[in-house]
Formats: structure tokens, sequence, C-alpha cells
């Protein structure tokens, strides 16, 4: 069943779980995504993002660049990114 509302916290806390993201800035341990972490994260506003090794791939490789684009694309844009989320992630469209 789709939740009422909009869950951005649910991909930023299941990425948390594997090597490829990383949370910041916390105080305790990070929240299970499936639950209410929503208090967590607004208690202690974590910085999070992709892990240094991950950064690092994705912008010094073209065809990892392409491939992660195109993945997300397919996955959470209807295959079409919007150009400028593309902008402001540092990857030009």
């Amino acid at each position: 069943m789709a939740s009422p509302r909009p869950r951005p916290e649910f991909p930023v806390l299941a990425l948390y779980q594997t090597d490829l993201w990383d949370v910041q800035g916390h105080t305790g341990a990070v929240p299970p995504a499936h639950g209410e972490p929503r208090g967590w994260l607004d208690e202690n506003n974590p910085s999070f993002g992709l892990s240094t090794w991950a950064y690092d791939l994705i912008r010094d490789s073209a065809a990892t660049r392409k491939a992660a684009i195109e993945m997300l694309s397919c996955r959470f844009f209807d295959s079409k990114i919007p150009d400028q989320l593309l902008v402001d992630s540092g990857l030009p469209p």
C-alpha cells in the first residue's frame, strides 16, 4: 500500500544500510528506514550523500555516470530526469 505522504526519509535511511551512502552529523544509531524516523531526522538534522568512493567513481567515470543516470531515470523519473535536477546535482544533462 502506498504511503499517504511523501517519504523522502525512506531512501535516505535505506541507502545508509549499503556502502554507497553516508549519514554524518548525528548522535546515536541511525534508525531503520521503516517506521517513523522523521523525529530522529528532525532532531539530528544529519547531512547525507554518496560515500566518497561512490561519488568519485561517478564523477570520474563517464560510463558509470551514464549508467547511474539511466538507472535512476528509468526507476524514479519515468525515463526522463529533469534537466535542472541534473544541473543541481553537478551532472550536466
